[in-house]
């Protein structure tokens, strides 16, 4: 089994449960539409520190999650060892993004920065609400969490991955 560094995994989904009794597994799918993690092939499971290949053989959408099947997991208690595992595919198997667009796992260990030269932290992930996607934006070393809209043109400045920096019209005290 090859070592897959995690550094070049992108996590897409969330193992929830176990879903009948043949091995099926229910997720969280972090894809938008949610449905899309059904073409990734092969995935990678976080298992122990580790991170095993699989392939999915069926799926399906089933209420607000995902239904999948994986290859060599027939039943129920193959599946529940896997309850809570991260799923992942490697960032190559992402299609490539148009000119200004990125994925939300571009922005992950972004340096935000606002007007005023502070440093407020690091991405640390994001949120999807009805009005806008929410930066999570968290101070090394700090419990406490600022939330910035992503707000292109408002809250959001500019987003620089050269110099691995998010510019926002945000101040310290919001």
């Amino acid at each position: 089994m090859a070592i897959i560094n995690k550094e070049e995994l992108v996590t897409v989904g969330k193992i929830l449960g176990t879903f009948g009794i043949k091995g099926y597994l229910k997720i969280l799918s972090f894809t938008d539409p949610r449905s899309n993690i059904l073409s990734y092939s092969p995935i990678y499971i976080s298992c122990k520190d580790e991170w095993i290949e699989a392939r999915i053989s069926k799926g399906r959408l089933q209420g607000k999650s995902v239904v999948i099947k994986l290859d060599d997991f027939t039943s129920k208690s193959h599946a529940l060892p896997l309850i809570g595992a991260e799923l992942a595919i490697k960032s190559k198997q992402l299609k490539p993004v148009k000119k200004g667009e990125f994925y939300w796992s571009n922005l992950i260990g972004l340096t935000v920065i606002n007007s005023q030269e502070q440093i407020l932290g690091q991405v640390n992930y994001l949120i999807e609400t009805e009005a806008h996607d929410v930066l999570v934006v968290k101070e090394d070393g700090q419990c406490r969490e600022r939330l910035i809209p992503f707000v292109m043109g408002e809250t959001i400045e500019i987003v620089d991955f050269d110099d691995r920096v998010i510019r926002v019209n945000w101040g310290t005290d919001y």
